[in-house]
């Protein structure tokens, strides 16, 4: 392990690093599906660079499909023509939700809050996604 493997980012940080929101983040810990913080203080929590990597290993295409198959409910934000080709384009996974009216109330806020600016928001299930046109 290396000292950069030591550092401990800062909740805000850990949610920027991984592309999602405050929120987001928060919704990924209060379901269990983060990675292991350290409380800083009473009130501020932190994670190591390294707890990071290992958590994002553990959420691999596989680990998504097997979350899909549990959970069920995905959002997926992408902006075409942002790379050299349409694989290098700008993607963000939004998070696994167990309900259906959870995940469409999240889908509804990305959209309105993305659409304006070129992102095209989807709401998936397993290995189907649903667009709806803004």
């Amino acid at each position: 392990m290396s000292f950069e493997d030591d550092r401990v980012m800062s909740f805000g940080q850990w949610c920027e690093l991984n592309c999602f929101s405050r929120k987001t983040g928060e919704r990924i810990v209060a379901a269990g599906n983060g990675p292991k913080f350290i409380q800083l203080s009473e009130r501020r929590k932190g994670v190591t660079v390294a707890e990071n990597r290992r958590w994002q290993a553990a959420r691999s295409r596989q680990s998504i499909n097997k979350a899909a198959d549990e959970v069920g409910w995905g959002i997926i934000r992408y902006l075409p023509g942002t790379g050299l080709t349409p694989q290098e384009d700008k993607c963000h996974f939004d998070g696994w939700y167990s309900d259906r009216a959870d995940a469409y109330e999240i889908y509804i806020d990305w959209r309105k809050r993305y659409s304006a600016r070129g992102w095209i928001v989807a709401l998936v299930k397993g290995d189907e996604a649903t667009f709806e046109a803004v």
